[in-house]
């Protein structure tokens, strides 16, 4: 196994007397295909999903039955008080529990507006 070089000394003078020629390039080429590797892992497909909606799509799925009454009320409260984003919201958990499609946005927002109330009011945590 190479000895792991560190990134200012790749390619360096320092690191070239202090590794050997051999090692230093070695590490510059590991370092170059790791970061092609992640430049392409980075992008998304044309019809690629979101990692995020998936793990949106599970959190919902994960719920319980009772909290997301309890948030389709509260954002239905809300958007009766003129909020838009529990408005949208309140729409979106309709369509989730109806199971009907819904797009990704829909999901990464409703996913959103639950975990902020989560994290801004002590009442809504589990």
């Amino acid at each position: 196994m190479l000895k792991e070089v560190p990134f200012e000394e790749v390619n360096s003078d320092e690191g070239i007397e202090k590794y050997g020629s051999d090692v230093v390039q070695e590490q510059a080429i590991q370092r170059r295909s790791e970061h092609a590797f992640v430049r392409e892992m980075s992008s998304l497909g044309m019809h690629e999903a979101h990692p995020a909606v998936l793990k949106a799509r599970h959190f919902l799925q994960s719920m319980r039955i009772g909290d997301l009454i309890m948030y389709r009320d509260l954002f239905y409260q809300r958007a009766l008080d003129g909020d838009r984003g529990a408005a949208v919201a309140y729409g979106s958990l309709r369509m989730f529990a109806d199971g009907k499609r819904m797009p990704d946005r829909y999901f990464l927002g409703l996913a959103t507006e639950i975990l902020l109330e989560e994290a801004s009011s002590p009442l809504a945590k589990h």
